[in-house]
């Protein structure tokens, strides 16, 4: 394998550092400048002027920083529809230079761009707002449903009775793309209602204190999220962590009342039929 010459090595790193140059933002509406200040001199000497076009070279890498910083923005613009609505553009532009520059992606695939988010902003006091970084939680549930594998739905029809109970007995396999998740803001309706504006600058959104529970999946080629009471999030939550079925509903039942108890045992069969139609659980790893 040829060896590269280190004066390439050192331009591609002069290159790189300029177009990830973060922009300057100028106001809350995200307007910003190029710090072309910042840029190493003797890279912008090496880029040919295009006279046609009336750019310099600085120019020229200007616009290459303009499109680096575009692409990412309107990435994860689109993947943290919320998030943006929460924060307004010029707090959401920022945010992710900040985040990028503290973890800058190592990855080819833009679909990784996020995998630190929710790190980041817990540790920053100007981002560690809790409704921005359940936020940033729920929206990341959405880019791992819709990326995640898919295993062979379960399938109990070709059991005896006997053999259905045995199988009941053991742990419960999941699809790799269901994730629950606990609100403290109506954050779900909000999420919606901001991917149906589909206006990322659009005006600020105030979440509204709410408890509910929901199950995140994926449902053929699109990621939804279908509302759980607290009984369901429990018992799910105690499945997925590997619990038996019997233990898992002996962990909940020991929390609740009489009341609890009989309202589980009223509606726990249909749970399941209802779990099991909507393929959240996968064929035993055998």
């Amino acid at each position: 394998m040829p060896t590269i010459p280190p004066s390439l090595l050192k331009l591609q790193q002069q290159f790189g550092e300029a177009i990830s140059t973060p922009l300057e933002l100028l106001d809350e509406d995200a307007n910003f400048r190029m710090r072309t200040e910042h840029y190493d001199l003797s890279l912008v000497k090496l880029l040919v002027p295009r006279e046609d076009l009336g750019l310099s070279g600085m120019d020229r890498l200007a616009t290459y920083n303009q499109q680096y910083w575009f692409r990412l923005l309107s990435t994860m613009q689109e993947e943290y529809p919320l998030l943006a609505r929460l924060t307004g553009p010029g707090v959401f532009a920022q945010l992710v230079m900040d985040y990028l520059q503290q973890f800058p992606s190592n990855s080819a695939s833009l679909r990784d761009l996020s995998r630190l988010l929710v790190t980041y902003m817990s540790m920053d006091s100007h981002y560690n707002r809790a409704s921005w970084v359940q936020a940033a939680e729920l929206e990341y549930l959405y880019i791992h449903a819709f990326d995640a594998g898919r295993l062979p739905v379960l399938d109990l029809s070709h059991l005896s009775p006997e053999q259905q109970v045995d199988q009941l007995a053991l742990p419960i396999r999941f699809q790799p793309d269901l994730r629950l998740f606990s609100e403290s803001w109506n954050l779900v309706e909000l999420r919606m209602l901001a991917r149906s504006e589909n206006d990322p600058e659009g005006p600020i959104l105030i979440p509204a204190h709410a408890q509910h529970h929901w199950a995140i999946y994926r449902k053929e080629h699109y990621v939804t999220a279908e509302a759980i009471g607290v009984f369901q999030y429990q018992l799910l939550d105690a499945l997925m962590q590997g619990k038996p079925l019997e233990d898992a509903v002996n962990h909940v039942v020991e929390q609740t009342d009489d009341h609890g108890r009989a309202f589980m045992q009223e509606r726990l069969t249909s749970w399941f039929d209802h779990w099991r139609r909507l393929g959240w659980f996968a064929q035993p790893d055998c």
